[in-house]
């Protein structure tokens, strides 16, 4: 055996057994490295290894690339590659298979959670920050329409990437940027673009996307402990989308691009949004998705806007107030369609969601 420095082998043979070696193939290791090069029968006589069982080991460590085996002419010899080179190979392989492991037994039971999630109600009350922002990503990453947020700076910084993919996707995005500080300000040039914004001081963090997903969580002054609700009844979130109007009329106003097309969850915020367009007779087109009122048969029709009706039983600002009829008219290869919202049940069409476009675009 080549001079050198002792080794513990005892502790080393336990570390070796964590990285996932059997207490044999940790002894024969152990001692492959001490020898240098040697035949089978050192590795025995060193290591305690039965001879019985060290060509198995062998043949083991070799599969793992800890040892080579050389065939000589005196028989079968055994060296151990640089250890540091050896064992960062082994440590890749391994950490490559635990990932591997780890994203198929996450993916199983995925599928039992999204199970038993649809069948466990439609409120989940939670208490971890962590928990709730992924509730939130989830929310913000399956929008196809409208997203309403209500967040802190420091909470928009957290699911920034998540917003900034659902505007590339042509998602109408709002956000209301919240502070603590009565003299903080927000600036346009804080946020991207294409982002609604406005901010106030102190507001309920909610996060609203389409009508399916929802996470709110109400400011209590006298209380440092925080609980959030996660709602996935379209009833709920809708009432979600609803008060959060009232949160957004009130705020400052900090940016409000112009620019179409842009998407809606119905007839209603359209028709507040664009009503001077309308007006205006200006060339605009709806692409509605959604079902036929009669039939329940749904599709997608794309038609130029021709009118539109907005009315309640009194006179409402209805930015706020909901109004009693919202419905837009459009025109589909010359035959006219009315449009609207979700629940519509006298309207031609009831939209799940709409996008509105300059015809000149």
């Amino acid at each position: 055996m080549s001079e050198g420095p002792s080794l513990d082998v005892e502790r080393l043979t336990e570390q070796l057994q964590d990285l996932g070696l059997t207490e044999y193939q940790s002894r024969a290791y152990v001692a492959a490295v001490e020898l240098g090069e040697a035949r089978p029968s050192k590795i025995v006589e060193e290591s305690g290894v039965p001879q019985a069982r060290i060509y198995d080991v062998i043949d083991d460590l070799s599969e793992m690339g800890l040892v080579e085996v050389h065939e000589k002419s005196g028989g079968k010899t055994v060296g151990a590659p640089a250890p540091e080179v050896a064992l960062d190979a082994y440590k890749e392989r391994h950490v490559g298979e635990f990932a591997e492991t780890v994203d198929y037994v996450s993916s199983e039971l995925e599928k039992t959670h999204e199970q038993e999630q649809a069948t466990a109600g439609s409120v989940t009350v939670l208490s971890h920050s962590e928990s709730a922002n992924r509730h939130m990503r989830q929310a913000i990453e399956q929008a196809e329409w409208w997203i309403a947020l209500s967040l802190t700076p420091e909470r928009y910084a957290e699911l920034e990437d998540e917003i900034l993919d659902a505007l590339d996707r042509g998602v109408t995005v709002r956000l209301v940027a919240t502070t603590s500080d009565l003299g903080a300000s927000v600036s346009a040039g804080e946020y991207p673009d294409d982002l609604l914004v406005r901010s106030r001081q102190l507001s309920d963090l909610l996060v609203a996307s389409d009508r399916s997903y929802g996470v709110y969580s109400g400011e209590i002054p006298t209380s440092d402990e925080r609980s959030y609700h996660v709602v996935t009844n379209q009833n709920l979130v809708l009432q979600f989308q609803q008060y959060y109007e009232q949160i957004w009329t009130s705020s400052r106003t900090v940016q409000e691009p112009q620019r179409l097309p842009r998407r809606y969850l119905d007839p209603w915020r359209a028709i507040v949004d664009l009503q001077a367009a309308f007006d205006n007779d200006e060339p605009l087109e709806a692409r509605v998705v959604g079902h036929e009122t009669g039939s329940r048969v749904g599709g997608t029709w794309n038609g130029r806007i021709v009118d539109y009706e907005l009315e309640g039983p009194i006179d409402a600002d209805y930015k706020v107030s909901i109004p009693v009829k919202a419905t837009l008219l459009i025109d589909v290869d010359g035959e006219e369609y009315s449009v609207g919202g979700w629940k519509a049940a006298v309207e031609d069409i009831a939209a799940e969601g709409l996008e509105i476009s300059r015809i000149d675009q």
